[in-house]
């Protein structure tokens, strides 16, 4: 079975949802009552979006981790993504 197969597979698990097989048409990841999931596999994040994850798991004491990450450039609006780890989703959605 390929990596990001088995990401899909184990992500669908954890979230309560299912695999979508490849069909070669858009689709989502993993099908969710509530979520639409993208299960994208890298071997290595950048540093700095680490860093960032880190800091929010290390800054949060009792309180759920996230990293925002925001995208701006003039005259486009800007984007935001709310990024958490497993164990964060898990707590919220168990």
């Amino acid at each position: 079975m390929t990596t990001w197969k088995r990401h899909e597979r184990e992500v669908a698990a954890i979230v309560g949802g299912k695999r979508e097989p490849n069909t070669g048409e858009p689709h989502e990841d993993v099908s969710h009552p509530l979520f639409s999931f993208q299960v994208k596999h890298r071997r290595k994040f950048p540093i700095w979006f680490r860093v960032a994850l880190n800091q929010a798991r290390n800054d949060a004491k009792e309180k759920i981790p996230v990293a925002v990450f925001a995208v701006s450039k003039q005259g486009i609006k800007t984007q935001r993504f709310f990024v958490l780890d497993e164990q964060a989703w898990l707590d919220l959605h168990g």
